[in-house]
């Protein structure tokens, strides 16, 4: 969907907010006691709200379910409490993926946008100063937004639920993604990959010891009204859902350990066309967390695809240069270390 009611910041859409991450874990609950008085903030709540996740068949699959995470977007303005507007590694101020050669933006905060009860993630060509991973100074061709719940808000096991409206345009890499608390990788799980104008859309499980999976659905334009995209998450089995279908199941490569949620509209080509005074947005309208007390194992999905074989558009990844390339996307530096570990995946 493309937008162009978009409005850019001045100095390169830099922020003017200086809060480093040790900050906001010193000062989380003052910060998050000063949102709730301040009006027109963009909150997101942690909470223990009984009741089972949708689709309402996941509940059977744990016991004690609470609702742990609660975003909504209201007001005019991101909830920095609660939300990172760049990667952990990296400065508040701006990032991008140093990792990925092919990413072409600098996320800055001035690009999270908070209106009509939704966040917009706004990806724009305009020439932004940023850095390269030495540390220099560079320009790229694009800016764009990303949020993460880290360091406010981690968690082990759940279904995380998303509801979004995803853009299609030339370039554009929106995802949804879970990355290590520890900001080790491998594990990492894709909840959704879009590219371009693609019809399909993909998933993706980096295990630590094993191969990477990947699946990939042909489904209507997700840029036109809204979709839910969910993900279980147990120490034995995840299931990838959109707008209550699983499409995609996986019991081998479970990541065992705290991970915590990323979006981001990333560029991943350089284009000109269909960019010229235009901006794409991806718009979320809310993000959700369930956790079980305890998870039975005895996770029987009908619709999974497992139960009658094999899940057809589930594969591994066994090709050594298909590895690299879908796994660098998300290395935030590809070290010769690296690189060795991904070739025996």
């Amino acid at each position: 969907m493309l937008f162009t009611e978009y409005e850019t910041d001045a100095e390169d859409g830099r922020s003017m907010r200086r809060a480093g991450v040790l900050f906001r874990v010193l000062f989380a609950v003052v910060a998050v006691s000063l949102a709730a008085s301040c009006a027109g903030g963009a909150s997101a709540i942690r909470d223990t709200t009984p009741g089972p996740p949708p689709p309402s068949y996941v509940a059977s699959w744990g016991q004690g379910w609470v609702r742990s995470f609660d975003a909504g977007f209201t007001g005019a303005r991101l909830d920095t409490s609660a939300w990172g507007t760049c990667y952990p590694w990296q400065s508040p101020d701006g990032c991008t993926n140093f990792g990925n050669s092919d990413e072409y933006e600098w996320y800055t905060p001035s690009q999270d946008k908070v209106y009509g009860g939704a966040l917009h993630l706004v990806a724009e060509r305009i020439p932004t100063h940023g850095l390269a991973s030495s540390g220099s100074s560079k320009e790229y061709a694009f800016r764009s937004g990303m949020v993460t719940t880290f360091p406010g808000f981690r968690f082990q096991y759940g279904y995380i639920q998303v509801v979004a409206r995803i853009p299609y345009g030339p370039g554009l890499w929106p995802a949804f993604w879970l990355a290590a608390a520890d900001e080790q990788w491998p594990p990492e799980i894709d909840i959704l990959e879009h590219y371009g104008t693609q019809k399909q859309f993909y998933e993706h499980l980096h295990p630590v010891a094993s191969r990477a999976q990947e699946g990939s659905e042909t489904v209507p334009d997700l840029s036109v009204g809204w979709h839910v995209f969910g993900l279980y998450w147990s120490p034995y089995r995840i299931v990838w859902f959109v707008d209550g279908r699983p499409v995609m199941s996986s019991r081998t490569g479970i990541p065992q350990q705290p991970m915590y949620f990323i979006a981001n509209l990333a560029v991943y080509q350089q284009v000109e066309t269909g960019w010229s005074g235009s901006a794409y947005a991806m718009i979320i309208r809310s993000i959700k967390v369930w956790q079980a007390k305890t998870y039975t194992g005895q996770e029987i999905c009908p619709q999974c695809g497992e139960e009658r074989g094999a899940l057809s558009t589930q594969r591994h990844l066994a090709n050594p240069d298909r590895v690299l390339n879908v796994v660098n996307r998300r290395l935030p530096c590809v070290s010769p270390t690296y690189r060795r570990r991904l070739r025996i995946l």
